[in-house]
């Protein structure tokens, strides 16, 4: 059913909201021919104008990954591949060249029109070329960069932050982590602290049992931030509460969390008033689920994307080998 194991997509943009129909077929047939890692590649050349600043595009980035996110799990669902490791990264963000060196790819997907940039990576690899799938897209030149940067928000305006934290179990990254963590690191421009749970916080997660060890959970972390984002300070540590040390170190000034994780980032500023510590601004990532990139009010616990449903989808494959 799989045609590889691993492959490689590619796709340019000309600014945060020009993801179309065209993107997603191209992500659709990766995604539905890949087994087990998928490594998305977007460039918006508009980007590298708020990199460290990212604040000012904090809503418009964040839905453009949500919706490649979307666009990748529905397929993989539909082909009975929930667990396919997709993993989107921006190249004028990530903080490091894009590659073939590892050769770790069997195929390369990429429209008409940005088959130029694939084509260069393969003739710089000194391995042997990646097949590459060639999709049309009724476009005969190759995408034209604008000589000016388009406006998507006022970089003037951002608030520029140092020290980022967020917490989570990250079990089984999902899409909904991945989210996360990719907006915390590009948020930061120097430090981001990421939080994992240990084992005193998950004595009433369903299905313990398959929890994976806090240090794997830990390694997992680190592994996707070091292919998001290069170039900052990753400190990944357990927590055995949930405040961290977002109540112990003033330094922090912003802590990142998802919609029904709000109430624990009010929860850190009650605690930092008690030590006179300024109160972290508070960035909330939307929960997303297979079918749309934004799940709101009683629906989230129904269709979100989430570690348990993962367990329970391990659990019913489990029994039924």
């Amino acid at each position: 059913m799989f045609r590889q194991d691993k492959a490689f997509v590619y796709f340019s943009l000309k600014s945060l909201h020009s993801f179309e129909q065209k993107h997603r077929d191209l992500i659709e047939k990766a995604s539905k021919e890949t087994k087990d890692q998928l490594r998305v590649v977007i460039s918006c050349p508009l980007l590298a104008a708020y990199r460290n600043c990212i604040d000012s595009i904090w809503h418009p980035l964040q839905e453009l990954l949500s919706l490649v996110y979307v666009a990748q799990v529905k397929p993989a669902y539909d082909v009975e591949n929930p667990l396919l490791d997709a993993q989107v990264v921006f190249l004028e963000l990530c903080g490091y060249d894009i590659d073939f060196k590892e050769s770790i790819y069997q195929r390369v997907y990429v429209l008409k029109s940005d088959h130029r940039f694939v084509s260069k990576l393969n003739e710089q690899s000194t391995n042997s070329p990646i097949p590459v799938e060639i999709l049309e897209d009724n476009e005969d030149a190759a995408l034209e960069r604008d000589s000016t940067v388009p406006t998507e928000g006022s970089s003037s305006d951002a608030v520029r932050f140092e020290n980022v934290a967020l917490g989570g179990t990250f079990d089984h990254i999902h899409s909904g982590h991945k989210i996360l963590l990719t907006m915390s690191a590009l948020l930061t421009s120097k430090r981001l602290f990421c939080g994992v749970s240990d084992d005193k916080l998950l004595t009433k997660k369903k299905h313990r049992e398959l929890i994976a060890p806090t240090r794997e959970r830990i390694k997992n972390v680190q592994h996707y931030l070091n292919i998001v984002r290069r170039g900052i300070e990753y400190q990944v540590d357990s927590i055995s509460d949930p405040y961290g040390p977002t109540i112990t170190d003033p330094t922090f000034d912003v802590i990142v969390v998802s919609t029904e994780t709000l109430s624990g980032g009010e929860a850190v500023n009650v605690e930092r008033a008690k030590k006179d510590y300024q109160p972290l601004f508070i960035r909330v990532i939307d929960v997303i689920s297979p079918s749309k990139a934004s799940v709101q009010g009683k629906d989230i616990s129904a269709l979100k994307i989430s570690s348990t449903w993962i367990r329970d989808y391990i659990a019913s494959k489990q029994k039924q080998d």
